[in-house]
């Protein structure tokens, strides 16, 4: 079961969604899925980057792009952290 995000969290994810895509993306929600963002790889690197520095941790591009949701990426964040 995907644990629903936690404010500070979707907030986080939706400034980093601004700051790589120019189209409003719309909300976050653990159920959103990743694909549903048409996210190339070089936006997906810019994400990466983004949330490192927002979480102030290391993530490799190529395990993100194996997550489906948001909620599969809240926890990676989770246990890095």
């Amino acid at each position: 079961m995907i644990q629903p995000l936690d404010a500070e969290t979707a907030r986080i994810f939706e400034n980093a969604l601004r700051q790589v895509s120019v189209k409003d993306l719309g909300p976050v929600t653990a159920e959103r899925e990743l694909a549903d963002l048409g996210l190339d790889s070089v936006s997906v690197a810019e994400l990466v980057i983004v949330l490192e520095d927002s979480f102030n941790l290391s993530l490799e591009p190529a395990d993100v792009e194996k997550l489906k949701t948001f909620g599969d990426l809240a926890e990676l964040i989770r246990a890095k952290q």
